[in-house]
């Protein structure tokens, strides 16, 4: 939150520490998307293939035009590497969370509190109010980077044994810091 305030730019590349790219994305045309599309707010790269899950079970390719990616139209909002438009974090993101007391937020979410949680939690409120699942994807604008099925663009590495052990030769692209963002 408190690095948000200091971003100048119009738009935000969010990354984790611990989730690394596991292959390129396309970063200039996303951000050309970004820039053309206002309807899109938010382009998550997945840490698991662009398939439907309990936290994107709606999934379309209903994407407004243009668009210079592939695009999956999701409801699920999630707080892992993403580019944004900086004014959706500013008038929508932030706020929605700040007006949400501390008591309130550790309530609604039983592991602490996550955006994912709470903006997860207003988007199924916002859906029972209006049952119109395309007005409430007009407020939260949230996409996947990509196509159906394909496999993920960010790989969680928490350090856990749960996770497995990585691949060598994204070791050595972690290790480059180079050659995943294409522009």
């Amino acid at each position: 939150r408190v690095a948000m305030k200091a971003v100048t730019t119009p738009f935000v590349l969010v990354l984790q520490q611990d989730l690394p790219f596991a292959r390129p994305i396309d970063a200039l045309q996303t951000l050309r998307t970004l820039e053309a599309n206002p309807s899109i707010k938010h382009i998550r790269f997945n840490t698991h293939p662009n398939t439907p899950t309990a936290f994107d079970c709606n999934m379309d390719l209903l994407i407004p035009h243009p668009s210079f990616v592939p695009l999956i139209r999701t409801e699920g909002w999630s707080d892992q590497n993403h580019m944004a438009r900086t004014d959706y974090y500013r008038d929508f993101v932030m706020p929605a969370i700040d007006n949400v007391a501390e008591d309130r937020k550790k309530k609604m979410c039983k592991n602490g509190f996550y955006m994912e949680c709470f903006l997860n939690k207003l988007w199924n409120a916002e859906y029972a109010q209006s049952k119109n699942w395309s007005h409430v994807h007009s407020i939260f604008g949230t996409y996947i980077y990509g196509v159906p099925g394909e496999r993920l663009y960010s790989l969680h590495v928490d350090g856990s044994e749960k996770h497995g052990s990585l691949p060598q030769d994204l070791l050595q692209c972690v290790d480059k810091g180079a050659g995943l963002l294409r522009h």
